[in-house]
């Protein structure tokens, strides 16, 4: 339900002991201060309130520490302005897991944010607009944090996802169980599948790494930046943050398709909602993929490359404009399909530019048994755990390397590099099953 009207009040919380907040009162005692706004109210299905009984206006917030049992613990709070606006004073210092929540002159639950800074003495933290995306991220890490997952509340805005008409159902109990179990599903395979490639990256490593870039996203959002243009940004952010934290692209690529692997498989017969859930863990790995292309655009294999991040950017674009698992999954494989025809062309192309029929057909062929190894969906489709995961991608480099070195050998060709290339066969092919 999209916000009406409202009159600004105060309400008190004298079980929790509580203070009130003028909106307009500068902190006091050095504490922090969290602004933000109200987009868009979320009254989620199976309230126990009748219809009637729920406002969709947001009339106050308060400001909580997510607990290890995921419940709430109230710290501050304040008031909701009439164009939706809050600003939260008196929140005291050194606080973390800190969430935002919106209630209507009921005190109903109309809308959450995840707050991703720790608490400092004076202290200005801005977090982004509360609509249905935040109010099911927020949700998630309460959920995550109650069945003991590692993921962090960064980690949970990397993967969590909904788009701005996304119905209010993607926030009902079954809803947000379903999506934190497939975002500790996937934070378990991205910690499996680093240790496999030799790069290791726990989730304490990756919280830490993954903070600045959700505080950019939040400050970006709250300075009025589009979902879209955000989120792209913390994509291409968390990616540098964790290439900057010692992993290769090529480690990226598979750890990124193994964990979107994994998070759909645990979203299986759990959730009406797959195809939002497992959005930005598919679009996570296809931005790695492409990173990776780029890298060898410049080089004597650029024209495969080049073919890569074409095909990549058209399998994105279907990824974004579909709304279910289903139509994810199909605009993988049309990638895989398209990649087959563009890049085994440009890379038999390549290797053999002035040779006779009889070579090219060998070098078709060689080429052909490279995409087949390095056809990561393939290995991954089995997979259902974070073990699963990390066996299926055990060899896969080695296995894509022989193969590019059998066709480059054969070629003769002494100007390709058998490394740059084996990384071209990944990024083409290095995407994840959907089942």
């Amino acid at each position: 339900m999209r916000r009406l009207g409202r009159t600004a009040m105060v309400v008190c919380s004298t079980m929790l002991a509580v203070g009130c907040s003028d909106a307009g009162t500068a902190p006091e005692n050095g504490e922090a201060t969290i602004l933000g706004r109200v987009e868009e109210t979320v009254t989620p299905p199976g309230t126990m309130m009748a219809p009637a009984a729920v406002s969709a206006a947001a009339q106050t917030v308060f400001v909580a520490e997510v607990q290890s049992d995921g419940s709430l613990a109230q710290v501050a709070e304040g008031t909701v302005e009439a164009d939706g606006s809050f600003q939260v004073v008196g929140v005291p210092s050194g606080r973390e897991n800190l969430v935002v929540v919106a209630r209507d002159e009921t005190l109903a639950d109309v809308g959450r944010v995840l707050v991703h800074e720790r608490t400092a003495a004076d202290a200005s933290i801005s977090v982004a607009p509360i609509d249905v995306s935040t109010t099911l991220e927020a949700r998630v890490f309460s959920e995550a944090r109650a069945s003991g997952g590692p993921p962090s509340s960064a980690e949970v805005t990397l993967f969590v996802h909904a788009s701005p008409d996304t119905p209010p159902g993607i926030v009902a109990a079954s809803e947000v169980q379903a999506a934190s179990s497939g975002v500790v599903a996937a934070g378990q395979t991205l910690t499996s599948v680093f240790d496999e490639t030799g790069a290791s990256l726990d989730a304490a490593a990756r919280a830490e790494l993954l903070t600045s870039a959700a505080v950019a996203f939040a400050d970006a959002r709250y300075a009025g930046t589009s979902q879209a243009v955000a989120e792209d940004a913390l994509l291409e952010d968390a990616l540098d943050g964790f290439v900057g934290a010692g992993p290769s692209l090529e480690a990226m690529v598979q750890a990124t398709a193994a964990g979107a692997t994994i998070m759909d498989a645990s979203l299986v017969g759990q959730s009406t909602y797959r195809g939002e859930h497992v959005t930005e863990a598919v679009r996570l790995n296809l931005r790695a993929r492409r990173r990776l292309a780029a890298e060898l655009t410049g080089s004597a294999e650029g024209p495969v490359a080049s073919h890569d991040l074409y095909v990549l950017g058209i399998v994105e674009g279907g990824v974004m404009a579909a709304s279910t698992a289903a139509e994810i999954g199909a605009a993988l494989e049309a990638g895989v399909a398209a990649s087959l025809g563009e890049v085994l062309q440009a890379t038999v192309d390549l290797l053999t530019p002035d040779a006779d029929a009889l070579l090219v057909l060998e070098v078709e062929t060689l080429a052909t048994e490279a995409a087949q190894e390095a056809d990561l969906p393939a290995r991954l489709a089995a997979a259902t755990t974070a073990q699963e995961a990390a066996a299926a991608v055990a060899s896969y480099r080695t296995d894509v390397r022989a193969a590019v070195e059998a066709m480059v050998t054969a070629s003769g060709s002494e100007a390709v590099d058998v490394d740059a290339l084996t990384s071209v066969f990944i990024a083409a092919y290095g995407g994840p099953a959907i089942h």
